[in-house]
């Protein structure tokens, strides 16, 4: 509930005898535990044997241990303000409004204090929370110049995203790293950073990623595993792709992921009608003692070499509006309508034959056409490598089971 209580003067609700509006001057923040989460477990004679001191992920439980806010808020009229939140969603709540109540300029934001009387890890909630607070509004912030920001971090083992979208804060709760990123590959009409809580995803490297993200430009980021790596790209507009494929050199991992991205930013900008496209920066990227590395690589281009096999693909559509895709394997032409359900044993079929001893490899996509199926938007670079990375395993399915 919210407590109000207004000075005897006459004012009224939006300006003070001066014709000020009221601005809040200073904030407090009191956590509390409510029932001692830990006293049960302590009771029962279980220890939370763990290294994670996260206040808001605590332990082995992963407990929450800011449950009860009290906010209370004094303005320049003299008014306090006290707002409670004791539900599940007390964190989420009490910071979605401080955001939607942060003034325009940085320079008028409240004083904040935060206090813990709790009888146990009293002071490490309160510089949890502090340190939040103040993350979260540096980070608000830093990306008024876009239409929207996102921010994220872990409570209780699972995810909370906020977001803002032309000025209005929102929250959401993401179960698992499977949903979360689904959630991140989500595409947008404009570019919109993230920030990544410093607890949060510490054993990924997606906040050193984030961190490097820029404007208008496209980022690959790959992490080896022996004979694996992962790939990561974030897009032009700070949606999120990741593929894991098998690892031989660096060379024939990143230059089909190059020369892709390239044909995409041609594709992009002559839709625009731009004369210069951009290239997309590559990094490899290693996890150090305390911190992930990201080093920046340079490779031969190998474009013009034989040994490349083209696959293009240009999608259409039917008369119901269904996609259909037309396959290009070195200017060799497999329509839908010729070959019908039989079109990817086809292009497999005609994969083989170029291969030596027929050897059954993934194969590639380097160039993608979807302008057609939405004509009147700007297909992004996500949006670009999910129809790859789906039609590349439906391809590789069908090289498996070829009996050529």
């Amino acid at each position: 509930g919210i407590i109000q209580a207004f000075p005897t003067k006459d004012r009224t609700p939006s300006n003070d005898a001066y014709g000020q509006p009221a601005q809040t001057l200073f904030t407090l923040v009191v956590v509390n535990l409510g029932k001692d989460p830990l006293a049960e477990f302590t009771r029962r004679g279980l220890q939370l044997l763990s290294n994670r001191t996260d206040s808001l992920d605590y332990g082995n439980q992963h407990i929450n241990l800011a449950l009860n806010f009290e906010v209370l808020n004094l303005n320049s009229w003299g008014e306090v303000s006290l707002s409670s939140y004791n539900n599940a969603d007390a964190l989420t709540a009490s910071l979605t409004t401080w955001l939607q109540q942060l003034p325009i300029d940085d320079k008028d934001v409240p004083k904040l204090v935060v206090q813990s009387f709790c009888k146990t890890r009293a002071q490490s909630i309160t510089t949890r929370i502090t340190d939040l607070w103040n993350d979260i509004t540096k980070a608000w912030y830093s990306s008024t110049n876009y239409t929207s920001m996102r921010y994220l971090l872990t409570v209780a083992n699972q995810f909370v995203l906020f977001e803002r979208v032309d000025g209005e804060a929102s929250s959401q709760t993401i179960k698992n790293f499977t949903a979360l990123k689904k959630e991140l590959a989500s595409s947008f009409n404009t570019f919109s950073p993230l920030t990544i809580d410093k607890n949060c995803l510490t054993e990924t490297p997606l906040s050193k990623i984030f961190s490097l993200n820029k404007v208008d430009e496209v980022q690959l980021f790959y992490q080896v595993h022996k004979d694996l790596a992962d790939v990561w790209i974030v897009d032009e507009t700070g949606a999120l792709f990741h593929q894991q494929q098998q690892f031989h050199d660096h060379t024939t991992l990143l230059n089909p992921y190059r020369r892709f991205l390239e044909s995409v930013s041609f594709r992009q900008d002559a839709m625009e009608e731009l004369s210069e496209s951009k290239m997309p920066i590559l990094y490899q990227i290693t996890k150090g003692k305390t911190v992930w590395i990201a080093k920046e690589q340079k490779i031969v281009d190998e474009t013009a070499m034989l040994r490349y096999f083209n696959i293009q693909v240009i999608a259409s559509e039917d008369q119901l509006g269904n996609p259909l895709y037309t396959y290009y394997c070195n200017d060799v032409e497999f329509s839908p309508l010729e070959y019908g359900d039989g079109l990817i044993a086809a292009v497999a079929e005609q994969i083989i034959r170029h291969r030596v001893n027929e050897e059954r490899y993934p194969a590639y996509i380097t160039d993608l056409d979807i302008s057609a199926l939405n004509p009147l938007r700007r297909q992004t670079t996500c949006q670009y490598l999910e129809l790859k990375k789906t039609l590349e395993q439906q391809l590789y399915q069908e090289l498996n089971q070829s009996t050529l």
